[in-house]
């Protein structure tokens, strides 16, 4: 069952031979390493459909698929253009808009800061003027807090 088959490869410039063995593998070598092209199997209608499958890339040529892929990349280059183009312009409407909220977030900071130091600068005031009355506030916001948050985890039992 030793047959051999030759044929062309995938692009159609370089020889594929392949025998066959009695153990049924294959052995082919291709155009540019690669395992495309004629094989043979261990039967004889694999014989015939590998030298009808040469036929047909051996039939193909590189010239004709060269012009067919600078084809395909003229067409598609104005819808890449347009992708460039509008992935461009999303890109500075996004820029657009996260600069004007870093700007509107430091401005927020900044009134935020002054009127923290406002009101800690009044506070200071108020507690240098009235330090009694300052005390006695702070003593009932403590004991108002200490209600609501349950200061007291004592019961009457533990006594």
């Amino acid at each position: 069952m030793g047959g051999a088959s030759s044929g062309t490869g995938a692009l159609g410039s370089s020889p594929v031979t392949g025998s066959t063995g009695s153990t049924g593998g294959s052995s082919s070598s291709g155009a540019q390493g690669g395992s495309s092209g004629a094989s043979a199997g261990s039967s004889g209608d694999s014989s015939s459909s590998s030298s009808t499958a040469a036929g047909v890339l051996a039939s193909v040529k590189p010239d004709e698929l060269h012009k067919t892929i600078d084809k395909a990349a003229e067409a598609a280059q104005p819808i890449v253009e347009r992708v460039v183009s509008s992935a461009h312009a999303g890109v500075d409407k996004l820029s657009g808009l996260l600069s004007g909220a870093s700007t509107q977030f430091s401005d927020r900071s900044a009134q935020v800061t002054d009127t923290y130091q406002q009101l800690a600068d009044s506070g200071r005031e108020y507690v240098r003027n009235k330090p009694g009355t300052a005390v006695a506030i702070a003593l009932g916001a403590g004991y108002i807090l200490a209600k609501l948050l349950g200061g007291s985890s004592r019961r009457r039992d533990d006594y």
